[in-house]
């Protein structure tokens, strides 16, 4: 069992990093927040890890923190949310913001997540709501995520980062998004993601 990987960034594939650990390069499924949070090739990096087995193929999955990985392993738990759908639902949100989410019953916010239907978002409210508070609290005492509130600039990225896995441009969710918040200063990250896709979609 690989627990965590230290090593030299060896470079990146569509969803993955590559990891040189003594001449031995490893290949990791990452979220696309671990993705960009990754140093410049020949850095050094530390990634925690999950080892599957995915259509028969040994999978490493890999993580910026260990809150992430302990957010992944919660996500698989629910009936129909595979590693794919975990990955893209932490790929737009930080765990706390995720569990924020989860707590309020926010199912439109999960399912601005690629690949992520209504059926599976209700699911994820239905099974882990009663769990993500203590969950946070754990992580938060171990060093991994902060349960602060998120601040202002967090949760437009968020949001931002949502909406271009989504498939819109940078550029224009930002102006979207920065539009939103001109006139809710108090929006949370899913309400900056609904109200930014109806001003998107023009309705």
């Amino acid at each position: 069992m690989i627990a965590k990987l230290k090593g030299l960034v060896e470079g990146q594939e569509e969803g993955a990093a590559l990891i040189d650990v003594g001449g031995v390069v490893y290949r990791t499924l990452s979220s696309a927040k671990t993705l960009a949070g990754l140093p410049a090739k020949g850095q050094p990096v530390a990634l925690e890890t999950e080892y599957l087995v995915i259509q028969e193929v040994p999978t490493l999955v890999g993580f910026g923190t260990l809150a992430e990985l302990e957010a992944f392993r919660l996500l698989v738990t629910v009936n129909g949310v595979g590693p794919k759908a975990a990955l893209a639902i932490l790929s737009i949100f930080a765990p706390d913001v995720l569990f924020g989410a989860i707590a309020n019953g926010d199912a439109k916010a999960i399912q601005a997540a690629k690949g992520v239907g209504g059926k599976a978002a209700a699911r994820i409210i239905t099974d882990l709501r009663d769990k993500v508070g203590a969950f946070a609290g754990v992580v938060s005492s171990a060093g991994g995520v902060d349960t602060a509130p998120t601040p202002e600039g967090t949760i437009a990225a968020d949001a931002v980062s949502a909406l271009t896995n989504l498939g819109y441009q940078q550029p224009e969710a930002s102006k979207a998004v920065a539009a939103v918040m001109e006139e809710d200063r108090d929006a949370d990250v899913s309400t900056l993601i609904r109200l930014a896709l109806k001003r998107l979609s023009g309705s």
